[in-house]
């Protein structure tokens, strides 16, 4: 810019130097400042317009900042929900819901018991021969009763086989096996298997706060109580059924025994007799199966308990931080709620989250039952990572007080200029 137009310029218009200190050396910066003009006033003259306007803010105010900034964090961190799975999301997953009528899919998997050939299937078909052979023999009334206790010993003896040491060098236990060992055999599989899911749930909530995944946990264990109930119901009625089967048995094959039935109702008997033992050994069946069922949801109810056992540890501590943040504030500190918004909208509570996981070695919901991160350092930590936040902010809060003071010289200098 060519001098005479800058001249000009400082003739229109009143400058100021804004000096902005944090401490108590304000003055002394403000002589310094004041000879340093002077110095460069005897090259430019226009330098002696020049006004030093002193404006005091105190970085200690960036502490309480930081104090409550920190209390508002614990807050999130408790309140935060991330996407967290709905309850019969992971109930489906589980297989301890269906979304179509019949058994829930964990009882189905039980009942299948992971075999080529389904337990109760093989079970059906075996007793479908044994009506197939009744026909095609055409058994004496007087050796039907011999010819169905025989049937029903080794119906017994197939159902409960156990694999002999010879047959296991040639084909696997659950091949070898009766329906009902089969079923025992493949329960530890999938037990495995739906805690492995119940964790990979569980792993889903690990962004979410400490109060929500408690929530969410404290609505599943209630909900697999229920479903625990329910199961030992439907084992209970399935026990009844075999109970009933028995005695139906029994009282039919003492009516072939005298042979109490009228004429041509021969073959009703004995397929009234068949039809029992189906029902004895399909409720067997599905009675194993809830059982074992059974020791797999309340392996879930006490895995959910530990999970919110230490997910309430890490909570109690977070509020134990709040308060301790919220504590070390002087009461006269209290931000207006403007500044207080303005300093929240700036943090990223899953950014800071991250940091400290990686600094602790630990992610947030364990930190409750990890003995080794020092609770003093933890507090310094989370403080050192809301400083450079805070301070951003009173940059820009001092950046807006010059502006709004020298734009208040500037219009001081216009009206000055007009009169």
């Amino acid at each position: 810019m060519e001098p005479e137009k800058q001249r000009l310029i400082w003739q229109e218009a009143v400058s100021a130097v804004l000096v902005m200190s944090s401490g108590k050396t304000v003055e002394q910066t403000i002589d310094l400042i004041s000879r340093l003009v002077a110095e460069a006033s005897t090259h430019d003259p226009q330098m002696l317009s020049l006004q030093s306007i002193p404006v005091s803010l105190g970085t200690t105010q960036l502490e309480i900042w930081a104090y409550s900034l920190a209390a508002e964090l614990m807050r999130q961190w408790q309140a935060f929900e991330d996407i967290t799975p709905k309850l019969t999301k992971t109930l489906a997953e589980l297989g301890l819901i269906s979304a179509e009528e019949g058994p829930a899919p964990l009882i189905d998997a039980m009942g299948k018991a992971g075999a080529q050939k389904i337990p109760i299937v093989e079970l059906k078909e075996r007793l479908q021969n044994l009506y197939k052979q009744q026909q095609k023999q055409k058994f004496a009334s007087s050796k039907l009763r011999v010819w169905l206790e025989q049937e029903a010993a080794q119906l017994a003896q197939w159902f409960n086989q156990m694999p002999t040491a010879d047959s296991l060098m040639f084909q696997s236990p659950e091949e070898m096996s009766g329906c009902l060992v089969k079923l025992q055999l493949y329960a530890p599989t999938l037990h495995t298997q739906t805690l492995q899911t119940f964790n990979a749930c569980f792993a889903q909530l690990q962004l979410s706060g400490s109060q929500v995944v408690l929530a969410h946990l404290n609505g599943l264990s209630q909900t697999l109580q229920n479903v625990l109930a329910d199961y030992d119901v439907q084992r209970q009625e399935r026990l009844r059924r075999e109970s009933g089967a028995w005695r139906a048995y029994r009282n039919l094959m003492t009516q072939i025994e005298t042979r109490q039935w009228g004429s041509g109702k021969g073959d009703l008997a004995w397929e009234a007799v068949l039809r029992a033992l189906n029902l004895i050994y399909v409720s067997k069946l599905e009675a194993e199966a809830y059982t074992l069922a059974s020791q797999i949801v309340s392996d879930l109810i006490m895995k959910t308990h530990q999970y919110a056992v230490a997910i309430s540890q890490t909570d109690t501590l977070l509020t134990h931080l709040q308060n301790w943040f919220i504590q070390n504030c002087p009461p006269e500190s209290k931000l207006s709620p403007i500044l207080k918004s303005f300093l929240t909208e700036r943090i990223n509570p899953g950014e800071l989250r991250r940091q400290l996981e990686q600094w602790t070695g630990h992610s947030l919901l364990d930190w409750g039952t990890v003995k080794s991160i020092p609770l003093e350092m933890l507090r310094e930590q989370i403080l050192v990572r809301l400083h450079p936040i805070c301070l951003a902010v009173y940059g820009e809060c001092c950046a807006s007080l010059a502006l709004g003071v020298c734009a208040s010289n500037i219009q001081l200098a216009t009206v000055k200029h007009l009169t």
